[in-house]
């Protein structure tokens, strides 16, 4: 087992994206999940604004070389098909139909499985490679950065799954979803909750902690206060999704994170956040 004087840490002050105050080192490992190797970290939190960010800070232009060569970092239908279905099931009970933007689509598996049902949907990817997998595909999808496309139009639904740990820049997004989103329209947006009971007990052996990626750790709290001066209406609550849906059903360990997973959620401590948004505020 590694000390924590072992993990890397800055040799720089490293400040919070959200109030600028100093955040400080809070825990570190070495992960070894999604074909990873070895992958040693660190996580820096902000007291002030209940918010972890990772370390080494990673730009997300290129996957790490510690990744597996055996991995093509594709789309495994087998581990998160359940978790679109589920996002399926949430659109369809707000909304059976309209325009829908998907943020950071990937490949296009969400507006695949959203092709029967009557929505006009469009997704945005910035990585090149996924993004060209789904235009071949024939999906409506382009490879840009939705902070700087020209989008000509507000969108009924917005849905961005899993995408905003990934981003560097925080600043613009509430902004620019706000301005997307029809003043009528809501918005679908699920993240990795590090305060839920199964990442607090797995610590480093967490799968979606992905330090290698993730950039973002928000809480309750700091993804509320990030999101207030753009909508009025903001639900949050927490789901069980990441951890262990997609693994082996017959292993004991699957059965026992499942309980603890269940329960979990019973007390708002899920391994995943959802966010709700209402009511833009347009500027």
């Amino acid at each position: 087992m590694k000390t924590a004087l072992e993990y890397p840490r800055s040799e720089e002050d490293i400040h919070c994206p959200l109030c600028s105050k100093k955040m400080q080192w809070s825990w570190g490992g070495n992960y070894t999940r999604q074909n990873i190797k070895s992958y040693l970290f660190s996580i820096y939190y902000c007291e002030s604004c209940d918010f972890s960010r990772t370390y080494p800070f990673v730009s997300n232009e290129v996957y790490m070389a510690t990744r597996s060569k055996d991995d093509p970092n594709k789309f495994e239908p087998h581990i998160f098909g359940k978790a679109h279905e589920l996002l399926v099931n949430r659109i369809r009970k707000e909304r059976k139909s309209g325009s829908l933007l998907d943020l950071g689509c990937n490949e296009g598996h969400l507006i695949k499985l959203l092709s029967p049902y009557d929505y006009e949907c469009f997704g945005v990817e910035i990585d090149q490679d996924s993004a060209q997998r789904g235009i071949d595909a024939g999906l409506p999808i382009i490879q840009e950065d939705f902070l700087n496309y020209d989008f000509k139009q507000e969108y009924d639904i917005i849905v961005m799954n899993h995408v905003l740990e990934h981003i560097p820049q925080l600043d613009p997004i509430p902004k620019r979803i706000a301005e997307l989103v029809k003043s009528d329209g809501v918005v679908f947006i699920n993240i990795p909750h590090l305060d839920g009971i199964i990442p607090r007990i797995m610590k480093h052996k967490w799968s979606i902690l992905a330090p290698y990626t993730h950039l973002w750790f928000f809480s309750k709290k700091s993804i509320y206060n990030y999101f207030k001066d753009h909508f009025q209406d903001i639900t949050l609550y927490t789901n069980t999704t990441a951890e262990p849906i997609g693994w082996h059903w017959k292993e004991p360990k699957t059965i026992i994170k499942t309980i603890i997973a269940k329960i979990g959620m019973l007390f708002g401590q899920g391994d995943e956040l959802r966010i709700v948004l209402r009511n833009p505020i347009k500027n």
